[in-house]
């Protein structure tokens, strides 16, 4: 049989009398830090290599759980529920119902970013909590009324619902016209995006880009809808 014994390189005082200890007991050594500094050599994997190795894993690990952790709490925030998680959100989304803010939320928790998103009601007091929020992480969406009408009146068939002014187009001009007077008067600064003229990347692409540089969207007060 084969009796291999490994000498750690932290100690010299052993290493540097291999042969004594096995000629007494009729074996060999072998010194075999050259072959594995030649090993270390051709594969890179150095000890440097191996701590950036696993740092990187660590990383990775570390976003993995900040995207599940973003994507559990757009669930628990969405569609106004909870307003007391909105001060931990990094981005709350505005805008009236049926404009994709579920959507967008989700797609941006793949970013690992938290969302809370709220639906804008005519009529209907917003929570105090909004108010309370930094401008730069409030988000306006918009749409076009014959986009909204179509999208409601899907909704309607599949609730199995009849007409009503839920998706009358005389009724949701009037909504959208009322969302635009109250983003002029609490949210008068910063980009207005039209969900129905962008795909859900480009709208999450702006948003990205106003949370990351929120000094240049608000320095200037939006008169009109965004789009690409």
């Amino acid at each position: 049989g084969i009796c291999c014994v490994a000498l750690a390189d932290m100690l010299p005082a052993l290493t540097s009398r291999p042969m004594v200890a096995t000629t007494r007991f009729g074996g060999c050594a072998q010194d075999l830090r050259p072959m594995k500094a030649e090993r270390s050599f051709h594969t890179g994997r150095t000890q440097a290599a191996l701590c950036a190795v696993v740092a990187a894993k660590g990383f990775r690990r570390a976003a993995l759980s900040r995207v599940q952790e973003a994507c559990e709490f757009a669930e628990r925030a969405d569609d106004g529920t909870s307003p007391r998680l909105w001060e931990e959100a990094d981005v709350l989304l505005l805008g009236p119902s049926r404009t994709g803010k579920t959507t967008l939320a989700n797609a941006l928790a793949k970013h690992g970013l938290k969302v809370a998103n709220y639906p804008l009601v005519p009529g209907e007091e917003p929570p105090p909590e909004l108010m309370q929020l930094p401008k730069q992480k409030v988000v306006k969406l918009t749409t076009q009324p014959e986009h909204l009408q179509a999208i409601r009146k899907v909704r309607m068939r599949k609730l199995g619902l009849r007409a009503s002014s839920y998706a009358a187009m005389a009724d949701i001009c009037q909504e959208l016209g009322w969302v635009q007077s109250f983003y002029a008067k609490y949210f008068p600064q910063g980009p207005l995006i039209n969900t129905a003229q962008c795909s859900v990347t480009q709208c999450a692409a702006m948003i990205l880009a106003q949370i990351s540089h929120p000094h240049c969207w608000l320095g200037a007060r939006s008169d009109g809808a965004l789009t690409t």
